[in-house]
C-alpha cells in the first residue's frame, strides 16, 4: 500500500469539517472525543507542514541573499519611499 501524500489544503478541509461537527453539537461523548483527538492530530500535521514550508522559504531566500526571516503571518512592512522619491510618492505627513 502506498502511503497517503500529505496535502495542506486537504488536511485543513478535514479539520474544518471536524470543527463544524463539534460546534454543531448533538454528538455522543465518545464520538466527540474521537473527533477531538483526530482534530488535534490534523492541527499538529498542518503546523508541521507550515513549519516545513517556512524552512524551505528561509533556505531559498537565504541562498538568494534577500531574506530576513519572520514568522508566517507577520504583516508585511509598510512601504517607505526613498528620501529622493518624487513628492507624489510621499504622504502629506512626510513632506
Amino acid at each position: 500500500m502506498t502511503p497517503k501524500t500529505e496535502n495542506f489544503e486537504q488536511t485543513m478541509r478535514e479539520l474544518e469539517t471536524i470543527v463544524a461537527r463539534l460546534e454543531a453539537g448533538g454528538l455522543e461523548l465518545d464520538e466527540s472525543l474521537k473527533l477531538f483527538e483526530k482534530g488535534t492530530s490534523l492541527f499538529a500535521r498542518c503546523n508541521r507542514m507550515l513549519d516545513s514550508a517556512q524552512t524551505k522559504l528561509d533556505v531559498l531566500f537565504e541562498e538568494a541573499g534577500q531574506w530576513q526571516s519572520r514568522p508566517v503571518g507577520d504583516a508585511l512592512p509598510a512601504f517607505e519611499p526613498p528620501d529622493d522619491a518624487p513628492d507624489d510618492e510621499r504622504d502629506e505627513d512626510d513632506r
